[in-house]
């Protein structure tokens, strides 16, 4: 760490050195720094290292940031951000529990994707590497209040959310059009292994077998620790690799193929994912 530490002084005082010369000033009061380490590393962890001096000028260690909209902390789990969307969505519904009674049932899905959707969708790919139980959490208050307000004669009479099975809450979804916190991860991942199918040849993997006419597989690389698993590229790849071989993706347009990962998605909800 200590080594760590003096390469950091030595690259920042270069590039300090470099703005003086440019008439750039560093605004030293909103930097920080952040040492990211694997979950359990209780040594890094527990680093003493907190400043950072660069030709006096303190730069203070944080352990969350917040980045282009995202919370970062230093194991990636994001659990942070996950807490701020909580945070939102909750408080957005309530707004939308004083004025539903003024939304006409065909409006509102829309209203909800705007208004509750836009917050959970945002770098959403990134964030969802909780279990399924936190991210099932969050679905638990999207569903909560689209119940009460489609079936809120239902909810006086049985006095409970709990008389409705996960049947009646698919239904309501299917109503509406919308997919669950953790499909909505699949689908937007698989969004971004389209775009890197297209773009980056290496991505996919090269045999003497491929066909033009069915889908390719992507390539996995070797990983020995779970920080790895919660890459995106990592997941994109997993996911890639899970759908059907037969599928024409390159006579498909971009649209043809959100359509398909949307039905494929639905169909197979009721399948436990791996990532292997």
């Amino acid at each position: 760490m200590n080594e760590i530490k003096s390469k950091i002084v030595e690259s920042l005082q270069v590039i300090d050195e470099w703005c003086k010369n440019n008439d750039l000033i560093i605004n030293y009061e909103k930097t920080n720094f952040m040492i990211f380490h694997k979950e359990k590393d209780l040594t890094i962890r527990n680093e003493s290292i907190s400043t950072i001096k660069v030709n006096n000028n303190i730069i203070n260690r944080v352990y969350k940031f917040k980045y282009l909209g995202v919370w970062l902390d230093p194991s990636l789990n994001f659990n942070e951000h996950y807490n701020t969307v909580i945070n939102k969505v909750s408080h957005k519904i309530k707004f939308l529990n004083g004025v539903k009674r003024y939304i006409p049932q065909s409006v509102m899905p829309v209203i909800f994707n705007a208004y509750i959707h836009s917050y959970i969708d945002y770098a959403l790919e990134i964030w969802c590497v909780q279990p399924d139980t936190m991210l099932k959490n969050l679905q638990k208050i999207v569903d909560s209040f689209l119940v009460s307000y489609y079936y809120s004669s239902k909810l006086k009479k049985f006095k409970s959310r709990r008389n409705f099975s996960e049947n009646d809450f698919q239904e309501l979804r299917d109503k509406c059009k919308f997919l669950t916190v953790t499909e909505r991860a699949m689908y937007v991942t698989l969004k971004l292994a389209y775009k890197e199918f297209y773009t980056n040849p290496l991505f996919i993997v090269q045999t003497e077998h491929n066909n033009s006419s069915t889908l390719s597989r992507a390539k996995i690389h070797a990983h020995n620790s779970q920080i790895y698993k919660k890459c995106i590229n990592y997941r994109a790849s997993c996911l890639w690799n899970m759908l059907p071989r037969s599928w024409t993706i390159n006579k498909w347009t971009y649209s043809m193929y959100k359509d398909q990962v949307k039905k494929w998605i639905a169909k197979n909800r009721n399948d436990e994912f791996v990532y292997q």
